[in-house]
């Protein structure tokens, strides 16, 4: 998904439930890496608001209850993931977020739901996309927005 882009692998946290493998655009790598420091305390606030609101139940998952979770995360600039919005979605233009789904996509996701480590996708976030829209509204914090 990501092939022709400049991006370099950075880190694999483990959290409880989740494998996040997270990659960068080269030149916001140390950017994306301090970025990081808050991924266990906001993975923990989404596990709560998920099993609030059922979304895992949904599909039939149960992570960190003996299953993992696996996702990519691509922090990109706005050229990157516009290039990805025209290939993908035939929007010439730079956005906030997209996503790329392994599971939802699946033949059978009942089947993907019952291993104990799903692959979801790939999410890939536009850095600049949201130090702009951050610099908009000075009552947003950049790193809980990202």
């Amino acid at each position: 998904m990501t092939d022709g882009l400049n991006t370099e692998y950075l880190d694999t946290l483990e959290l409880p439930g989740l494998n996040l493998e997270v990659y960068a655009e080269n030149r916001l790598a140390e950017k994306a890496r301090r970025l990081l420091e808050d991924a266990a305390r906001l993975w923990s606030e989404f596990l709560a608001l998920a099993r609030k609101e059922g979304i895992f139940e949904t599909w039939g998952l149960t992570p960190n209850e003996g299953q993992t979770l696996e996702v990519e995360l691509h922090w990109l600039g706005n050229r990157s993931i516009q290039t990805l919005n025209r290939e993908y979605r035939d929007k010439d233009s730079a956005t906030d977020v997209l996503t790329f789904t392994l599971f939802a996509d699946q033949h059978d996701p009942a089947a993907w739901a019952s291993l104990p480590v799903v692959q979801l996708g790939s999410i890939c976030i536009s850095i600049e996309w949201a130090e702009v829209e951050v610099s908009k509204n000075p009552a947003l914090d950049l790193r809980r927005y990202l």
